[in-house]
């Protein structure tokens, strides 16, 4: 049997040890309630509030087929009235400004004298062509300039005209995305895509 002094000593000991752990959760019960008075709060909007009005209803212009009902037609029922205009617009760079990769594949250029591989912000890049597939890679390199890790991206898709060069996209679960590397039609080079920097890679 323990005696009261041994008693008395358990119990402190037993106090000491939940007074950090109280301390902890007093202190975590006080930062939630302090973040939830500082945070505004989140309100979903009001269902009687009305939406943006549609433009298009308000339009009075002399194009009918600017009204919400009017669905689209497609390029062959403009041909019967409009031949040399849907011709016209069919052979304008704008016209084909997406395109199926395997479109492109004999008409591209994969050597290294059209800077392929280049190397831009600590990374390798290369356009490697496998029959009528092709993949757009870039590695991570280490102080020395060796890889340290790799992505390889399957291109499905080239958008733009050509004139001015062809920025690529990937698909990923049912979403398309832009790769890092674009072709310059101008300097007959592969490069960083624009608007690709340190932050986006």
């Amino acid at each position: 049997m323990l005696s009261t002094s041994s008693t008395r000593k358990w119990t402190n000991l037993r106090n000491r040890a939940f007074l950090p752990a109280g301390l902890v959760l007093l202190s975590a019960l006080a930062l939630a309630v302090l973040f939830r008075l500082l945070t505004p709060s989140i309100r979903p909007a009001s269902s009687s509030s009305p939406g943006p009005s549609d433009s298009r209803r308000a339009y009075e212009g002399p194009y009918p087929n600017v009204a919400p009902h009017v669905r689209y037609v497609g390029d062959a029922r403009c041909l019967g009235c409009h031949n040399d205009i849907a011709q016209s617009y069919a052979r304008h760079p704008m016209g084909r400004s997406l395109v199926p990769i395997e479109a492109l594949l004999d008409q591209q250029r994969y050597t290294s004298d059209t800077q392929n591989p280049f190397t831009s912000l600590g990374r390798r890049f290369e356009v490697v062509r496998h029959g009528k597939r092709l993949w757009h890679r870039q590695a991570v390199l280490d102080g020395s300039g060796k890889p340290v890790v790799g992505l390889d991206l399957e291109v499905q898709w080239a958008v733009g005209s050509g004139a001015k060069g062809y920025s690529y996209l990937f698909e990923r679960g049912g979403y398309l995305f832009q790769t890092p590397i674009s072709w310059f039609t101008q300097q007959q080079c592969w490069d960083l895509s624009p608007g690709f920097g340190p932050n986006v890679l």
